[in-house]
């Protein structure tokens, strides 16, 4: 699941720019909910 994360992260950084990237469209794409991110990840 890790992986899908960063995966679905570097996709979104690459359309839209690391500045523009919501963490909502991290989790869309990836098929995740915003708390198993923030599981996942404790900081950015």
């Amino acid at each position: 699941m890790t992986g899908r994360i960063l995966d679905a992260a570097l996709v979104e950084f690459d359309r839209h720019g690391i500045r523009k990237v919501a963490l909502d469209d991290v989790a869309r794409r990836a098929g995740v909910s915003r708390t198993t991110i923030y599981r996942r990840f404790a900081n950015r």
